[in-house]
């Protein structure tokens, strides 16, 4: 019951042979798109989304004005997200109960986020009590842009996502020698600082590998061999290209990876062989990139590493290192032949 979300109006759809209540999208559903593309850019905050909003004459949902906390609402709310694998995850690794299996998120119809509400701070309470269901009506926003916006509130909150791959451009190629899982780069807020953590062993509890390797102490040993091997690149090679979609491309395969990696921690067996197989497929997808980047060894001469951006050194660390494996406090850094 209830009204419809702003975008949607009230219908009927059929299920299993019955008439149900239904969504479909209004004459505000366009606003919804522009408020999801508009706070994604890094330059916009909540605030002044809503003064622009306000200034452009465009009415909220339940007042003329709008506010910090009505765009947050609209932006976190999973109804208008055309859910698909990724959002599945989103939720799984966040501890939410899902109705269905993750093979039924298709990319197209929206989510309903069943639970009790804080009414004074207009959010749910305990995960746990909470249901995650796919809908019958359809998503206005593509997954990949409501997620980065779910990232960027997560941001604002200060609660950084702990395996998003920005912290280190080594994301993706350091591995545990005893389990050959990945390790994952941890942000401990508290300490200020990066931890390397087994995913065998904190997802799976598989593997006993206590990492105790500074990270910062490892990226500054690998940016210095790096550096002498693009010294030691001919002078008349040419300068590396300033078009960087291949290395966007690459970090948001790595992204969609740790949400699977986040997810398998809180799935059901036959959750967890899906999830491993899509893990699988992103794997190989990254590796297809990085075989195909324009920074190949004869294209990579004139850099200072330490000024490259940060998806460049991935770009770089990954076409001469096959991977980083790491036990205890030793490094092996396998370089490609």
């Amino acid at each position: 019951g209830g009204p419809a979300p702003y975008g949607y109006a009230l219908s009927k759809a059929e299920l299993d042979g019955r008439k149900v209540s239904s969504l479909i999208a209004d004459e505000n559903a366009k606003t919804v798109l522009h408020i999801f593309e508009e706070y994604v850019r890094s330059e916009t905050s909540l605030r002044a989304l809503a003064k622009a909003l306000t200034e452009q004459g465009i009415h909220g949902p339940k007042r003329e004005a709008w506010d910090n906390v009505t765009l947050s609402r609209i932006l976190r709310n999973p109804v208008y997200a055309q859910a698909d694998e990724a959002v599945y995850c989103y939720y799984l690794a966040q501890g939410i109960q899902i109705r269905q299996m993750p093979e039924v998120f298709d990319g197209v119809h929206g989510c309903l986020l069943i639970g009790k509400r804080d009414r004074s701070r207009g959010k749910y309470t305990k995960k746990d009590e909470q249901m995650l269901s796919l809908s019958t009506h359809e998503g206005i926003i593509p997954s990949s842009l409501w997620l980065r916006a779910q990232d960027k509130l997560s941001g604002q909150m200060q609660l950084p996502r702990a395996n998003a791959g920005k912290y280190s451009w080594l994301t993706g190629l350091l591995k545990c020698s005893k389990c050959g899982y990945a390790v994952k780069v941890n942000y401990i807020k508290s300490e200020q600082r990066c931890k390397l953590v087994c995913s065998g062993r904190s997802n799976f509890g598989s593997c006993d590998e206590s990492i105790d390797v500074d990270l910062r102490e490892l990226e500054t040993h690998i940016a210095n061999e790096l550096q002498r091997i693009l010294d030691a690149c001919p002078a008349e090679l040419p300068s590396v290209s300033e078009d960087h979609a291949q290395a966007k491309a690459v970090l948001e395969i790595e992204q969609k990876i740790d949400r699977l990696v986040n997810a398998l921690a809180e799935s059901s067996d036959v959750a967890v062989v899906y999830i491993s197989k899509m893990i699988e497929k992103l794997h190989a997808e990254r590796e297809q990139l990085l075989h195909t980047a324009p920074h190949s060894s004869s294209q990579i001469r004139r850099l200072d590493f330490s000024r490259s951006a940060f998806d460049e050194k991935k770009l770089i660390a990954a076409e001469f290192i096959e991977r980083i494996e790491l036990d205890g406090n030793h490094v092996n850094i396998i370089w490609k032949a």
